[in-house]
């Protein structure tokens, strides 16, 4: 298999991909090592991006993992501070995106904030 197909084969079916490395004793843990997501911008962006670049991507990235989180543990909290089960909350949680947190936090907790605008 050359370069190509191999990249072809990761991007289309990455589960057979990683199946295939394991039934083949390859080491996964080597295979981090080849910081596959710089590896993916590299090849699908030609042109390049500075390492300085990367390290600003990777910083939003923490940003926004950061803050969902929590948001996850502060409605958590309030919603066993109201009497429901913490693996119930978290089961939902689980099931929900970003966007979707946001949007319970608005529609469960703001109805009684004030708008200093209106």
């Amino acid at each position: 298999m050359d370069k190509d197909t191999i990249w072809e084969w990761l991007k289309n079916d990455p589960d057979s991909f990683f199946e295939l490395l394991e039934s083949h004793n390859i080491n996964l843990k080597e295979l981090s090592e080849l910081d596959l997501p710089k590896l993916f911008i590299k090849e699908r962006y030609k042109e390049g991006f500075t390492q300085e670049e990367f390290e600003a991507g990777e910083a939003v990235l923490w940003l926004a993992y950061f803050a969902e989180r929590e948001i996850s543990e502060d409605i958590l909290f309030i919603e066993t501070q109201t009497g429901k089960v913490a693996d119930e909350v978290r089961t939902m949680l689980d099931e929900m995106n970003f966007g979707q947190k946001i949007k319970f936090i608005d529609e469960n907790y703001n109805h009684h904030a004030v708008d200093p605008f209106h």
